[in-house]
């Protein structure tokens, strides 16, 4: 009786880690078949915030991994790789907040964002988010803030009326 048991328990063993196998195997192949598949899209771009941070965010239908050429600390250019993804005929905003001007181009099989930030502003962070929470896509994220010691400077910019214009008749 014990044999019995035995057998049928090695069987059933035998059974689970063959479909445990199968089912790696598959999502290796759906893996490589995803990564095989053309660049990403650019869905759109989005733009929001205030003197105290601003964000920046791609909407893309695939994921992609982002390289940090320039932070915009130097000379207030942020330049940044986008890998596998296109920018189709481009794509460019007017800025808003610590942005002043945006741009997505063709960079060699990836995606070139550059911006121009405030002075005293850089690249606060960045990062991938996955679909989630009913959104069915990915976003690359984009924060930007002003430096230490410079978040009073830009505080007060934006605080002081514009410059009156004189009128000579």
């Amino acid at each position: 009786m014990f044999v019995g048991l035995r057998k049928a328990l090695r069987i059933t063993r035998l059974r689970v880690a063959l479909a445990c196998a199968a089912a790696v195997a598959g999502l290796v192949a759906v893996a490589a078949s995803h990564a095989a598949t053309s660049n990403a899209d650019i869905l759109d771009v989005r733009l929001g915030g205030d003197q105290v941070q601003t964000r920046l965010v791609i909407d893309l239908d695939h994921a992609t991994a982002g390289k940090l050429v320039a932070d915009g600390a130097a000379n207030g250019r942020v330049v940044l790789l986008l890998g596998g993804v296109s920018a189709g005929h481009g794509h460019q905003g007017a800025g808003e907040a610590l942005v002043r001007r945006w741009l997505i181009d063709s960079a060699g099989g990836s995606a070139r964002l550059q911006m121009d930030i405030a002075a005293g502003s850089k690249v606060k962070r960045r990062f991938l988010l996955p679909p989630a929470d009913g959104v069915d896509h990915y976003r690359y994220v984009v924060d930007i803030a002003p430096a230490p010691g410079a978040a009073a400077q830009l505080a007060s910019d934006a605080a002081r009326p514009p410059a009156l214009a004189l009128r000579t008749r």
